[in-house]
């Protein structure tokens, strides 16, 4: 009754203002904003949602950004449109307590776009400086919003384009790039991880040459596929046979097919990221519902999650397919008993090792911690830069395959075959799995003392070969992306991605990292 009384209530008000000549469809409302030495203040005349304060101080150019809320009258609540989605009471109730308004799921997100406008007003002396150094890219995307899907590859989105960031990449060599305004970067992601010897490593580069003279995909099968085959069997623990696939989701699908053949079952368990592919990312928008029921989650080192999922579906897992390596590595036991309860529960366990093969060994993870999969996926590194993958395992569960259509065009191609020759062949001459771990570790060591030195909550996790700069508390978060904003603006590219490293990266390269990473901090505590 209560909720009638306030809808009579709010119609009595629109009405009112409707017949004096009001408009209840936009309300202009003035933001204001000051500089106060490092320090900007914005009056916003409005209660606003936490997350919708939190995206205005993410879009200011300050570090320290303040906001004075109800200034000078208010037009009620500003919900976030996640509360919208939610229908929480403040998206339709609380707005008729203040008065006539009842805010569109957008309100913030125009208050948002407000606020950078007044912002933008405001001089910013390293804002400022950071948008000359890169007009071609903000320009091209531009160009790329209307050409392309989201203007570009999801996982590619630019960054802080207003903070200086590249957006579009012009040439890339060793363990640098030089975006399309011509500014160079050292390098720490190396393309989220496939370029492993450097960019045009010239071994990788005379193999690939040589083939593409003889031809780049047939329609049978080639020597260097069985050469390859031989070389990973020998190499990777779990590796009796293999079958070639194409990007990380290709393998990792594959794995899941094999499982689901092998079993007679058709529900995954899974834990971490494995690519794009619709039983990887059940709920998404564009996935079939069916795949809720068919991928369940767990978390990791979480063996009771587990045990109650392989329980509660008794008879009904075909595979558990878990990333090797996340955050700060497996527990003590971990791999193991994940190892037991698939034996337990007639599951195949499979280990996602995309990102963490030919890094942390030549043999991947598995080798390194001791784990016995009986399928692991590899990609990534293994052809510096070419698109190939594998699935290696078990002759229990692989000899039997060919019951399951894995066939695709281009899976094998010649190009990613001897990619991956290449650049194994460099790995091992060149001892490049120590070279990464020594280096990165030097990387860590700095990177500690210059936060520590700072005394600001930020530090590394993670292994030398895969690790990032994390906020000791969800105090330093926005901290921790200013940082690496301003890292990028001296040029070195440094995202909240766990790094990785390559053979082209030297000792003077991890020096001039840490060099700038002193002057980085400063910038973003401005």
């Amino acid at each position: 009754l209560a909720r009638v009384h306030m809808e009579v209530d709010w119609s009595r008000a629109a009405l009112a203002v409707k017949r004096h000549g009001g408009d209840v469809s936009q309300r202009s409302v003035e933001l204001q904003a000051m500089r106060l030495g490092d320090a900007a203040l914005i009056a916003v005349p409005a209660e606003i949602f936490v997350g919708v304060g939190s995206a205005i101080r993410d879009v200011s150019p300050f570090y320290h950004t303040l906001m004075i809320t109800n200034a000078n009258g208010t037009v009620g609540y500003i919900p976030t449109a996640e509360a919208f989605e939610q229908g929480r009471y403040e998206t339709d109730r609380a707005a008729k307590h203040y008065g006539v308004y009842r805010f569109r799921s957008d309100v913030g997100d125009a208050l948002v776009a407000g606020a950078r406008t007044v912002f933008d007003k405001l001089s910013h002396e390293m804002r400022d400086r950071h948008r000359r150094r890169n007009p071609v890219s903000r320009r091209m995307r531009d160009q790329a919003l209307d050409l392309v899907v989201g203007g570009c590859q999801a996982h590619k989105a630019p960054r802080n384009l207003e903070a200086g960031m590249p957006a579009f990449v012009a040439r890339a060599h060793g363990a640098r790039f030089w975006d399309v305004d011509d500014n160079e970067y050292i390098d720490l992601l190396m393309s989220y991880g496939p370029i492993v010897l450097g960019h045009n490593h010239s071994a990788v580069d005379a193999a690939v040459t040589q083939q593409m003279k003889k031809g780049t995909i047939y329609d049978l099968e080639y020597p260097e596929m069985l050469q390859l085959s031989r070389t990973l069997i020998d190499l990777i623990p779990c590796a009796e046979m293999t079958a070639f696939f194409l990007g990380g989701s290709g393998a990792t699908s594959g794995a899941i097919a094999m499982a689901r053949s092998h079993t007679g079952r058709e529900k995954i368990i899974r834990c971490g990221y494995h690519g794009w592919h619709p039983w990887a990312q059940p709920g998404r928008q564009g996935t079939p519902n069916c795949y809720r029921d068919l991928t369940l989650e767990v978390s990791y080192n979480d063996l009771d999650q587990l045990e109650a999922q392989l329980t509660g579906h008794p008879g009904e897992i075909a595979g558990i397919i878990i990333e090797a390596v996340r955050e700060n590595g497996p527990g003590d036991g971990y791999f193991a008993d994940v190892r037991r309860l698939a034996d337990e529960h007639g599951a195949v366990f499979i280990l996602d090792e995309v990102k963490t093969g030919f890094r942390f060994a030549l043999g991947g993870a598995q080798s390194y911690f001791g784990i016995e999969p009986d399928l692991a996926t590899f990609g990534k590194a293994m052809c510096n830069g070419y698109p190939g993958s594998v699935v290696v395992g078990r002759r229990a569960v692989m000899a039997g395959r060919t019951d399951t259509f894995l066939a695709a065009t281009f899976h094998a191609d010649a190009i990613s075959i001897v990619a991956a020759l290449a650049t194994i062949k460099a790995l091992q001459e060149q001892d490049g799995i120590a070279h990464q771990w020594r280096l990165g570790q030097r990387l860590i060591d700095g990177l500690t003392q210059v936060f520590a030195a700072a005394g600001v909550g930020l530090e590394v996790a993670g292994f030398p070969v895969l690790a990032s700069v994390v906020p000791s508390t969800e105090d330093w978060a926005r901290l921790r992306v200013r940082f690496l904003e301003c890292l990028i603006a001296r040029g070195v590219y440094m995202t909240t991605h766990p790094w990785f490293l390559s053979l082209a990266h030297t000792n003077a390269d991890i020096d001039l990292v840490l060099e700038r990473a002193e002057l980085a901090l400063k910038d973003a505590l401005r």
